[in-house]
């Protein structure tokens, strides 16, 4: 499952799944705060022998700042540090460039599948 959006109320609809993973030790995460409220976070999903890197996301007001790479990095060292090797992740159209600078590469491409939505 991956969480995404840009931290407002209805973005914390998966807070519950985030909490879950993080007491069980299937999620490692981050979030950074800014003037006392959170601006940036991600979370790393934590596989049998690889993690997944998602629910990236910055506050629409402080994008292109380089918080998302900030947070990012630090995430991925610290689970560098806790003994974890390779992780993953699949990306929005126009979030490459992060992820590029973050050193991940391209692999393959994948197809997602669901209902069509209401019409």
């Amino acid at each position: 499952m991956a969480y995404v959006g840009d931290g407002d109320e209805e973005a914390l609809a998966w807070l519950p799944h985030l909490r879950s993973g993080l007491e069980n030790g299937r999620v490692l995460g981050a979030v950074l705060l800014q003037a006392g409220g959170m601006v940036s976070g991600a979370v790393i999903q934590l596989g049998s022998e690889i993690g997944e890197l998602v629910g990236v996301w910055t506050a629409p007001q402080r994008r292109k700042r380089g918080l998302a790479y900030a947070l990012c990095h630090q995430l991925l060292c610290d689970y560098a540090i806790a003994g974890h090797g390779r992780y993953w992740l699949s990306t929005a159209e126009g979030a490459q460039g992060l992820y590029e600078r973050l050193g991940f590469v391209q692999l393959g491409t994948q197809v997602n599948y669901g209902p069509l939505p209401d019409q």
